[in-house]
């Protein structure tokens, strides 16, 4: 059992680390715009912190795998977002710094 349990704790671990990156990557501005998103992702984590039977190995891996997932794909939002954001910032000053 305890092989179990160091096992179940670090995959837990894993979920708050892609969950605080998530959160941490973010602007109080970029919160805001991705609050759907982020109400979305604790509503997956809420299960877990009120009614899960952490005791089921099965039940808790499958609601592991689908936090990471959503984690995993809320990151990957961001990062777009982001990016995208970048490459507009940059085209825009492009534009400035040219004269007419």
């Amino acid at each position: 059992h305890r092989e179990r349990y160091r096992c179940l704790r670090e995959n837990v671990m894993f979920v708050v680390r892609e969950y605080n990156e998530n959160l941490s990557a973010l602007s109080p501005a970029e919160r805001r715009l991705f609050a759907e998103r982020l109400h979305f992702l604790d509503r997956k984590i809420a299960p877990g912190l009120t009614k899960l039977s952490w005791a089921s190995k099965q039940i808790t891996e499958v609601f592991l795998k689908d936090v990471r997932r959503v984690c995993q794909e809320v990151a990957r939002l961001i990062s777009e977002y982001q990016r995208s954001n970048r490459l507009v910032q940059r085209a825009v000053r492009a534009m400035a710094s040219t004269q007419p």
